[in-house]
């Protein structure tokens, strides 16, 4: 099943990524293509994941790399949809629990921060 990929520019500074389909290792290339060219086009970038049927811990890096390319640049890359199960489980597998981001001075900037059952409460 391959991946696909919708871009809409909202303004001349805002967009949704819509991706849908497979994020597995196999289709890691072509999401890292499709992310870095919307950051090029757009400083503030949605990422639209509701139509995800299939993901591996490959993806859930992916995102990461992107969020620490886009801070370095002053940009903003968010995760705006309910997370499938099939990305909460591949982070449960990678026992990604990372409360904070990875990046010290973006703390509260992470693209999972706001998904992840241990970055509230505790």
């Amino acid at each position: 099943m391959p991946s696909y990929y919708k871009l809409e520019e909202l303004s001349n500074e805002h967009g949704r990524l819509k991706v849908s389909g497979n994020l597995r290792i196999e289709h890691a290339a072509e999401a890292r293509e499709q992310l870095l060219a919307a950051l090029e086009r757009l400083p503030s970038l949605v990422v639209d994941l509701s139509g995800v049927e299939t993901a591996d811990i490959s993806f859930v890096q992916l995102m990461c790399a992107a969020h620490r390319e886009a801070f370095a640049r002053g940009q903003e890359i968010r995760v705006d949809s309910d997370l499938p199960d099939c990305i909460r489980e591949a982070m449960e597998r990678a026992c990604y629990h990372n409360r904070f981001g990875c990046i010290p001075e973006a703390v509260g900037s992470c693209v999972w921060q706001k998904h992840n059952q241990y970055s509230e409460g505790e």
